[in-house]
């Protein structure tokens, strides 16, 4: 097992304190199945011999919502995409590549701010469109793109596609955490942090990978072996700094 030190953050590694390498980690993705998946093949390009462990905090499920008519879509998540109508050749504003990338194979134009949900509002009122726009989110959405929007005088509704569905952590998570082999956590949202917290098993043993500096911080809750922050709040930056705890 070598040290590794990452970029400066108020977590671990910005205090001088060597963050573990592992050899053959356990990496426990906790993203929905199919987000799980993508992320750790994406891993497995780039990093050393690992054991993939999934065990999704949650599942997506829709709500029945009519869509409303529009001529621009805003997607603030892949799972947006996912239970939105086809694009058509419609442009879509997107907060990051990987859900650009979604809603290209939907059949939109999309156009990615490759940020948070506070640049995607801020490329949009740049941009000043003039056509209606319909923000197509789940039940938990940040950065209140629409009253943003709104009151910047742009025409926007917002239609809530989907819910999250909490799952009950898998048998093999809960014996890989207690035994106290190394395992890494990647951690994409502060409620998924939320919803790991009540799983109520001692994660004392985790490395996390937070996205955000928002994310480490609620992150502290789970009191982790270690906490490092992704470069960029994307996956290509998260996939980035999990290899990097991989030997």
């Amino acid at each position: 097992m070598r040290q590794v030190t990452l970029g400066c953050n108020p977590y671990n590694a910005s205090r001088g304190v060597a963050v573990p390498c592992f050899d053959n980690p356990i990496v426990l993705a906790t993203r929905p199945q199919l987000s799980s998946e993508q992320f750790l093949a994406a891993l497995k390009e780039c990093a050393g011999p690992f054991q993939r462990l999934i065990s999704p905090a949650f599942e997506y499920c829709g709500t029945g919502a009519v869509v409303p008519a529009f001529e621009i879509g805003i997607f603030t998540s892949r799972a947006g995409v996912s239970f939105a109508p086809k694009g058509d050749g419609r442009i879509a504003y997107c907060v990051g590549n990987s859900t650009a990338e979604a809603a290209e194979d939907a059949g939109y134009r999309p156009i990615s701010a490759n940020g948070t949900a506070s640049e995607l509002t801020e490329l949009i009122l740049e941009h000043e469109p003039k056509k209606h726009m319909l923000h197509l989110r789940g039940e938990t959405s940040v950065g209140n793109v629409k009253e943003k929007l709104e009151i910047s005088g742009l025409s926007c509704q917002e239609a809530v596609l989907y819910r999250k569905k909490l799952c009950s952590p898998k048998t093999e998570a809960i014996e890989a955490l207690t035994s106290r082999d190394a395992i890494l956590l990647p951690l994409f949202s502060a409620e998924t942090v939320s919803i790991i917290a009540d799983w109520g098993v001692d994660l004392g043993v985790a490395h996390v990978t937070a996205i955000s500096p928002v994310v480490a911080g609620a992150a502290e809750a789970l009191s982790p072996a270690s906490i490092i922050i992704s470069k960029a709040p994307n996956q290509l930056e998260m996939v980035a700094a999990t290899s990097r705890l991989i030997a």
